[in-house]
């Protein structure tokens, strides 16, 4: 799945639950998410539309040390971004440092671009973000 697939609703449902069964096992086991585990989980949620929980899942690997890939900073932001979440969006453009991925200019750019093309304006909004944020 890609953040840009789309399931059936009655599909979500059952991804959920395989989720819950693999995150359950790697508990059990005492299996440590990787970098690449939370690319590919935040890539799922990002899939179902679950972007508050793919922002908590983030949240949880910067707490445990784990050096996130950029690209899963990006996927997560744009993908709030264009669905009009773009506080939440901003909230995980900011998490970049701490998940030891540096500033993220560029992609504060782009989501206040985003935010500005949905509200028809052009130029920064007064809730757009600082780019040294």
């Amino acid at each position: 799945l890609y953040a840009t697939d789309s399931l059936r609703p009655e599909d979500v449902n059952d991804v959920i639950g395989e989720i819950d069964i693999v995150l359950s096992t790697m508990k059990e086991e005492d299996i440590e998410a990787t970098r690449h585990f939370y690319h590919e989980y935040v890539r799922l949620l990002c899939s179902l539309g679950l972007f508050e929980d793919g922002k908590l899942a983030l949240e949880e690997a910067v707490s445990n040390n784990i050096k996130l890939q950029v690209g899963t900073i990006f996927l997560l932001s744009v993908q709030c971004a264009h669905r009009g979440h773009f506080d939440m969006a901003k909230d995980v453009a900011r998490l970049s440092v701490a998940a030891g991925c540096g500033k993220q200019p560029t992609l504060i750019r782009r989501i206040n671009n985003l935010q500005n093309q949905a509200l028809g304006v052009w130029g920064k909004t007064k809730d757009a973000i600082d780019e040294q944020s």
